[in-house]
């Protein structure tokens, strides 16, 4: 819960003076234990609020008609980190559907990729399901075309939000996010445990991979990989930092 009064000038006094900034958190391959990508996480340090959680300034952000402005900023940085640093081989970045609403959004992100020297099969959008979204003309074009320039295509925190089996017939994804709400619990929980084998079969047999967030323990992670779960990602590996610590303490650790 927000406890926060997060307002339309707040943000944008943030965007301004630069106080939102990316961390990275990594993602591991299940069947190897390396890394094998981030997730690019927005963070916000107001000077007159604090630290504000994504939750608050997201929301806002919606509500607002700022969400595109957060977008632009954080894939504009994660794509120049990502050229930086080229240990640094792939990077999944959050995108609301609002965004996707843009009419040649594909291009935008194409001409991005290009102008930093990185192939697009190292970006992967995640779709954020914390809003109702609608397949419009333009939202399926940009996501066809994304999908045949070769970017990578999540459904973020699935079975939460707005997502349903539909959008899974309907998007080309490549990849699907099992919520950490599911993955918390599931060592204890065995409804949670077979939700997860469930939605890791069906997975698979439509040809996409599993990542799972929220992996807080071995126990947790083990379980993951006896699964069949693709990639994983939590706090048991790291928590989310800036670039330099990132490249310091996790890839060159």
């Amino acid at each position: 819960m927000c406890n926060k009064k997060v307002t339309k000038n707040v943000i944008t006094d943030g965007l301004i003076n630069n106080h939102f900034s990316n961390n990275y958190q990594p993602i591991y391959s299940a069947d190897n234990n390396l890394l094998n990508g981030v997730e690019v996480l927005l963070r916000f340090n107001s000077p007159s609020l604090g630290y504000i959680s994504p939750d608050c300034f997201i929301s806002c952000a919606e509500e607002e008609n700022l969400i595109n402005d957060l977008f632009f900023f954080s894939a504009n940085q994660a794509l120049i980190d990502l050229k930086n640093n080229h240990k640094l081989k792939k990077i999944s970045i959050n995108i609301s559907p609002s965004t996707l609403m843009i009419p040649d959004f594909y291009c935008w992100l194409h001409d991005k990729c290009e102008d930093n020297f990185i192939s697009n099969d190292n970006v992967t959008l995640e779709i954020t399901e914390n809003v109702e979204y609608f397949e419009t003309e333009v939202f399926l074009e940009n996501i066809n075309k994304l999908g045949m320039l070769g970017f990578g295509l999540s459904i973020d925190d699935f079975g939460t939000g707005y997502a349903s089996l539909s959008k899974l017939k309907n998007i080309p994804f490549t990849e699907l996010k099992i919520d950490r709400t599911f993955v918390k619990h599931a060592k204890k929980n065995n409804i949670d445990r077979k939700i997860i084998e469930h939605l890791v079969s069906l997975t698979h047999n439509l040809g996409l991979k599993v990542v799972a967030e929220g992996v807080e323990d071995v126990e947790t992670y083990n379980m993951m990989k006896e699964i069949g779960v693709d990639l994983c990602q939590g706090y048991f590996f790291h928590r989310p930092v800036p670039i330099n610590k990132l490249i310091n303490n996790v890839i060159d650790g």
